[in-house]
């Protein structure tokens, strides 16, 4: 077996062989490091998905929570009668309630969570303005994105729209006389794991024998459920 030549008179240098298996366990080890980084980039990636998803749910369930529990039995004149400042379809809802986020405390504000946009642009929007007598929209309204990107959302309301009917889930509260006793929201996000339902039951009831139209349609005999 030949040996490498001293180099500089008092050392050796490397042969061929030994370079190569150098060079072979250098490529091993930068392709196992990669494969690493690799994966703790994309776990990363991950943690932060999911980290902004339960917070975009966190800030859904709360704004809904709140707008539902804090929800007043507030009527308005429309089409000649007097009816509930209460709308609910399967992609909208909005109702007159306590207190808003930002708001001042102890107001009431026309609070309203909707649906825009289609496909990937689609965003969950809420909403809010001071209530005043009657229902039209000010031109001063305060809006946040709650959620964006290709999903979808389905609210339901549990009750009885007629006093002739049992209470049933149903899509849109179409009864203008008496109001929902839950209200629930379903979010898909075409993601493996399901968003939980946020449902959420109203702090007081209402029927509408109970409104009288002075004093800007607050219901004076509102009931507290317990």
């Amino acid at each position: 077996m030949n040996k490498s030549r001293p180099v500089n008179g008092n050392a050796y240098g490397f042969t061929m062989m030994e370079v190569l298996v150098a060079m072979t366990l250098l490529a091993l080890l930068m392709t196992a490091l990669s494969g690493s980084i690799g994966f703790v980039g994309r776990s990363w990636d991950r943690g932060w998905e999911t980290s902004e998803k339960s917070a975009a749910f966190s800030r859904i369930e709360s704004t809904v929570r709140r707008m539902v529990e804090w929800s007043f039995p507030v009527t308005v004149r429309a089409e000649k009668k007097q009816r509930f400042l209460f709308e609910g379809t399967e992609t909208r809802l909005r109702l007159v309630a306590h207190d808003a986020p930002g708001g001042s405390a102890g107001a009431l504000y026309v609070q309203e969570v909707a649906v825009i946009g289609t496909g990937s642009q689609r965003q969950l929007l809420y909403s809010q303005y001071l209530f005043r007598s009657g229902s039209a929209r000010p031109e001063s309204v305060s809006e946040a994105q709650m959620l964006s990107g290709d999903f979808s959302v389905a609210f339901s309301y549990f009750g009885s729209a007629r006093p002739s009917t049992p209470p049933a889930w149903v899509e849109s509260w179409t009864s203008d006389r008496t109001l929902p006793e839950l209200v629930q929201l379903t979010i898909h996000t075409g993601e493996d794991t399901p968003w939980p339902p946020i449902i959420v039951r109203p702090l007081i009831t209402a029927e509408f024998d109970c409104v009288r139209s002075a004093e800007a349609g607050l219901c004076r005999l509102e009931k507290a459920t317990p």
